[in-house]
């Protein structure tokens, strides 16, 4: 697995008010497809369904004094504005001013996404050479301040991932991310 460059810097909102910001950015390393799993479905119609599972590599930095501690997180995946996959973020650290790799694997019904796209549209998809989808992860975590008082936080992040068919890379990412206290 390599670490991919070359990507488009992301933009990045910054919320204020009673929803403080964490400046938390997401980039993605890579995208790799690690297996499938098909399965016949007998009843009520015989039916063949693929499951593709993919690792995925995310970096996430913390500008931030504090270190950021989560347990672990779902990440729902769409495509077309239909859930077609899901992940779960492993527990872990963000430490303060640094930045940690987060590995997760996410598994994609192949079925729900013919579904959400319908033959014709999948198939441009494949013909353009690109899929959209959008990564959507809330992680409740803790952040220690002063070394002795610690705060509830959570944190958001909404991406929108293109993905090149043939090599499954990723070609440009945009996320939007928000902490509340």
């Amino acid at each position: 697995m390599s670490e991919s460059g070359g990507m488009p810097p992301q933009r990045h909102i910054q919320h204020h008010g009673a929803q403080k910001s964490l400046r938390r950015r997401r980039r993605l390393l890579s995208v790799t497809a690690t297996g499938a799993l098909p399965r016949v479905v007998p009843l009520p119609t015989v039916s063949v369904q693929l499951n593709l599972t993919f690792l995925l590599v995310v970096r996430v930095r913390n500008p931030n004094p504090a270190a950021f501690r989560h347990g672990p997180a779902d990440t729902a995946l769409n495509y077309r504005g239909a859930a077609v996959g899901s992940g779960e973020v492993p527990a872990g650290t963000v430490p303060s001013r640094g930045a940690a790799t987060v590995r997760m694997n996410m598994t994609v019904q192949a079925d729900r996404v013919v579904a959400a796209a319908g033959i014709g549209g999948l198939v441009a998809d494949v013909v353009a050479g690109e899929m959209e989808f959008e990564a959507r992860t809330e992680v409740p975590g803790t952040v220690t301040l002063l070394g002795f008082v610690k705060r509830g936080v959570e944190a958001r992040s909404v991406c929108r991932v293109v993905i090149g068919v043939a090599d499954v890379t990723v070609r440009r990412q945009e996320c939007h991310n928000k902490a509340k206290l």
